[in-house]
Formats: C-alpha cells, sequence, structure tokens
C-alpha cells in the first residue's frame, strides 16, 4: 500500500529517500524560514461522513495550504497520518483519494514527506502537519494591526457555509459555484505571498467571518469597525449567517492606507476580489467586543459570531 499508493506522492521531496525511513531530512533554502501548521480532519465534523475519496483529500490538505497562505508562505512539504476503518484502505478509496492528493501537489509545488497509517473502528482521522518557506523575517501575523489601518476581506463571505448547507440537503452537483467552494475550497497562497510587506496582519476564515476577525483582534488588541453593508456575502443567505459560517478560506488581513492603490493592483493581477470594509482603532477593552459592526452606520449585532472549537 505505501509503495503502491504514498510512495511515488513523495518523489519530488529529496529527503522523503522514497519514504524508506520513519522519518525526512529536510534542510530549507539560504534565507528561508519554515512555518509549520498542522490540522486534523475527522469524518463527521470536517467534512461529511459520506463524503467522496476526493473530497475527504482535498478538504484535508487545503486547510492546511489556506493556514500557509495566511503566514505569507509557500508550500513545501507535508506529512499525512490516516487512521480509518479497513475499508478506507481499498483500492476504491485509495486510489481517488491519492490522485487527488496528487493533483493538488502539482497545483500547489507541495509533496508528501511521511506520515502513518492505522486501522481503527470508527470515523476517518486525516491529519497533516504541512510545511512552508517565507523569506526570514517577512512572514504574516495575526497581531500586527495598527490603529488606522484599513480592513480587507477576500472572495466572497458565506460560500462554504452555503455549500455545506446544499450538501445537508442533498445536493451532489459539483458544479454548483458554493458547494464547490465548500467540498474543494481554494487556498490564496498566491495572494498570501503578494501581502508580503503590504499587510499589517493577516489570518485566514476557517470558522467565520466575524469570529476570526475578533481572533485577529485580539492578538493585535486593536478594535476592527465593519461596515455590514461593504461585506461581499453570499446573497443567498442572510448576512448574520453568513458572517458567522465557517469553511470560507479566505484571507482577512489589516493594511495601512497608503497601500490601497497597491492593493487594488494586486487583487486585479491575481484576478481576486479584495475588499476594504472597514478600519482598526487602537482601543481595546477585554471586556468588550473587539469588531464592531455598523449597518448604515448604526451599530448591529448578531447571536452566534462563529465555530467554537470548545
Amino acid at each position: 500500500m505505501i509503495w503502491q499508493y504514498f510512495a511515488p506522492l513523495s518523489q519530488s521531496c529529496a529527503g522523503a529517500r522514497g519514504l524508506r525511513d520513519d522519518g525526512a531530512c529536510l534542510t530549507p533554502p539560504l534565507g528561508q524560514e519554515i512555518v509549520i501548521t498542522t490540522d486534523g480532519n475527522i469524518g463527521g465534523v470536517h467534512f461529511p461522513l459520506n463524503a467522496p475519496p476526493w473530497v475527504m483529500a482535498h478538504r484535508s490538505l487545503a486547510v492546511n495550504l489556506s493556514d500557509l497562505a495566511a503566514m505569507g508562505a509557500r508550500p513545501w512539504v507535508y506529512s499525512l497520518s490516516l487512521s480509518a476503518p479497513a475499508s478506507f484502505f481499498s483500492e476504491q478509496v485509495l486510489a481517488p483519494f491519492c490522485r487527488t492528493l496528487g493533483q493538488m501537489q502539482q497545483d500547489y509545488g507541495i509533496a508528501l514527506s511521511g506520515g502513518d497509517t492505522t486501522v481503527y473502528h470508527g470515523p476517518p482521522h486525516i491529519h497533516i502537519t504541512a510545511l512552508g518557506l517565507v523569506p526570514k523575517g517577512q512572514a504574516l501575523h495575526r497581531d500586527g494591526a495598527q490603529d488606522g489601518d484599513d480592513v480587507y476581506v477576500s472572495g466572497r463571505i458565506g460560500d462554504g457555509g452555503r455549500g455545506l448547507r446544499l450538501w445537508q440537503a442533498g445536493q451532489r452537483d459539483g458544479q454548483d459555484p458554493d458547494l464547490r467552494a465548500y467540498l474543494a475550497p481554494t487556498p490564496r497562497l498566491s495572494l498570501g505571498q503578494g501581502l508580503r510587506g503590504l499587510a499589517s496582519a493577516c489570518m485566514d476564515i476557517s470558522d467565520g467571518f466575524l469570529g476570526d476577525l475578533q481572533h485577529l483582534c485580539h492578538a493585535s488588541r486593536v478594535t476592527a469597525h465593519v461596515h455590514v453593508e461593504d461585506i461581499p456575502l453570499n446573497p443567498h443567505l442572510p448576512w448574520q449567517d453568513a458572517i458567522g459560517c465557517g469553511d470560507d478560506y479566505e484571507l482577512l488581513f489589516t493594511a495601512p492606507p497608503h497601500h490601497r492603490q497597491t492593493l487594488v493592483r494586486l487583487g486585479a493581477e491575481l484576478n481576486v476580489t479584495l475588499t476594504r470594509l472597514g478600519y482598526i482603532k487602537a482601543s481595546y477593552d477585554e471586556p468588550l467586543d473587539s469588531v464592531v459592526l455598523k449597518w448604515g452606520g448604526c451599530p448591529v449585532t448578531v447571536a452566534s459570531p462563529s465555530f467554537r472549537h470548545f
């Protein structure tokens, strides 16, 4: 199984040595720092239990790539740990699963460096640790937002959340753009790398726009003022639902106003919509919400800001 399905995925990683050892020997290029991220994806929690193998593979790797994008890193290598029932390790599942990983490796320039497999009686657990590279001192972080910065988001908010609802309603048409956004999210890697030197703070939207903006503000100890009518929202969801949905994997970032024209050009070059939807104030009071939502200049509230892990 290892030699047939997984070793071919490691061919472009010399340090993996064809997965013949218990670990890989990696040397980052001169002048580069390593960014490491880990995500566990569990059937029935992070993807539907009845999802096809290609969806399990795509989502599991894409969420890690999105974390690398949020830090301005380019993908390098990843390790994969699989715990699943014996039926998962069949030709019918492993072939499309690994085919999808192989296609994503070509698309995003990453290679398998190792991993582990375990048979157990429970839902599939797909754990990936991804390593990216970024020039020393140029990684993007959550804690750099400053007073007067603009607040931006890429793409559209709520597409992944609506896609999940479509799946739960029995929709299986993979050509529906919202369903596709949920099943096969696109990590904003080129954008993340392009934001190096421009964004003061950055993170990806995995748990929901509002909740993740709160995370960024908490890290930076600032308050964000956001105009709800400026948020690019999925038109099929109420705005309160759209800003709380997870699975968007867009980039949420702040930048000084003098970078506005540069960001317009960057978005045009990458064919990615970048929307300015608010601003940062330096004031921060721990007991108060760190995000102020306004509609027509008047404050508004929502009941549930985002997915909660604990």
